[in-house]
């Protein structure tokens, strides 16, 4: 995924920004992700530890160690011994997640040990979609990953979406077959999508079934080049 600090350009920060010095708290309302995976940008954020806060008392040096907001989500797929037999042909022509909230408050909150953020996404936003891919990828017995475009598919922390995949195949009479497959991943991920985590799906297609197996993750920190303080 690609951070704000990779491009030229900044995305909008949302339609309103306050901070409180004295309970170290900002508040961004109206945070909006690009659905656009070639426009889209990872969010991050200071995460005060131990140290830096001792340090910022002591006047020693403060390191910023930065952490994600936003959560990462990772679809990849095989294909079962069913749809691998020679001549079925089987592939994913389209993956894309529907219901997604893509506008949301964000709240950081400082303590003397950690820092604490939260995600509110109103009830009268609207959802849209989030094209993840569209083309076409041939199922093969790897587990592969599938997308567009590789700077990732993050969105803003919330309950688990409905995940909808077309496969295309040819029948054992040589017709073209295309079916779109409903995947509630809230099934999968019941907590919903948390800051700072990625979340893979792995979707192994047969003809009699579809397994997914959900891989929870903590996305690591990134490595951001910057001064100590």
């Amino acid at each position: 995924p690609t951070t704000a600090g990779e491009r030229a350009e900044s995305p909008k920060i949302g339609t309103s920004v306050a901070y409180t010095l004295a309970d170290d708290k900002l508040e961004i309302k109206g945070y909006t992700q690009s659905v656009d995976p070639k426009s889209t940008f990872d969010f991050l954020y200071f995460g005060r530890t131990a140290s830096s806060y001792n340090n910022r008392r002591t006047g020693d040096p403060i390191a910023l160690e930065f952490k994600h907001a936003l959560s990462w989500i990772t679809i990849k797929v095989k294909g079962g011994k069913g749809a691998l037999i020679e001549g079925r042909k089987w592939a994913v022509t389209d993956v894309k997640l529907a219901g997604v909230q893509t506008t949301g408050d964000f709240t950081y909150t400082g303590t003397a040990a950690e820092t604490k953020v939260e995600w509110k996404t109103p009830q009268t936003a609207s959802s849209t979609e989030f094209v993840i891919f569209d083309g076409k990828q041939e199922l093969t017995s790897t587990m592969d990953v599938v997308e567009t475009e590789t700077n990732g598919t993050l969105v803003i922390p919330q309950p688990a979406t409905t995940l909808w995949v077309t496969i295309e195949y040819l029948s054992p009479a040589n017709d073209i077959i295309t079916e779109d497959i409903e995947i509630n991943l809230a099934d999968y991920t019941t907590a919903g999508w948390e800051a700072g985590k990625r979340y893979t799906y792995e979707l192994s297609f047969d003809p009699t079934e579809i397994t997914v197996a959900p891989i929870v993750e903590t996305w690591p920190d990134p490595v951001v080049a910057s001064p100590q303080f």
